[in-house]
C-alpha cells in the first residue's frame, strides 16, 4: 500500500478464499489539462478525473519464508514465492498527484539518470504535467488497457 492510495474494501474481506496474493484495480485520479488548480485546497478534493477500470496490480500477500522481494526488484508489486494468487475485484483508489514543480524535479532527475524515462517523457518533451485529452486516448489504446475493459 502506497501513501496516495485508500482501499475501497476491508482487505480483511478479500483474504478467506485461501490465495496467497490478491490483483486489485487501482484507478487513478488525476488533474487535467485546464482545469482550475488551487494550492491551498486539498488535493483529493481537486481530483475528481478517474481513468477506470483501473490499472491491476498486485497486492496484500501472505508471507511466509520462501516469500521475498529481490533487491533489484523494480516496478513489479509482487514478491518471489507467491503462487497462488486471485483476481479479487477490490478497487484501490490512486491518487498520484504530485505538484508542477515536484513533477518537474522528478522528471529531471530521471532524465539525468536515464531511470524510468518514458514515465516522465510528456514532462520532459512537452512540460506537460496535466493530463490532456491526447495523453488520454494514448493510455486507453495500450493492449493492457484493452485486456482491463473487458469483464472479467
Amino acid at each position: 500500500m502506497h501513501g496516495d492510495e485508500i482501499w475501497t474494501v476491508d482487505p480483511r474481506s478479500l483474504i478467506g478464499d485461501g490465495a496467497d496474493g490478491y490483483i486489485v484495480r487501482l484507478p487513478f485520479y488525476f488533474p487535467r489539462h485546464g482545469d482550475p488548480w488551487d494550492d491551498t485546497k486539498n488535493p483529493l478534493d481537486q481530483l475528481r478525473w478517474k481513468l477506470s477500470p483501473g490499472w491491476p496490480e498486485f497486492r496484500l500477500f501472505r508471507g511466509n519464508p520462501g516469500v521475498q522481494f529481490g533487491v533489484e526488484q523494480h516496478f513489479d508489486t509482487m514478491p518471489s514465492g507467491v503462487t497462488n494468487v486471485s483476481w479479487s475485484g477490490a478497487e484501490v483508489k490512486h491518487y498520484p498527484y504530485r505538484s508542477p514543480a515536484t513533477q518537474r524535479a522528478r522528471a529531471q532527475l530521471h532524465e539525468r539518470t536515464g531511470f524510468d524515462i518514458d514515465n516522465y517523457r510528456h514532462i520532459i518533451d512537452g512540460d506537460n504535467v496535466f493530463w490532456t485529452d491526447e495523453m488520454i486516448a494514448r493510455y486507453q489504446t495500450q493492449d493492457v488497457w484493452k485486456q482491463l475493459t473487458c469483464d472479467r
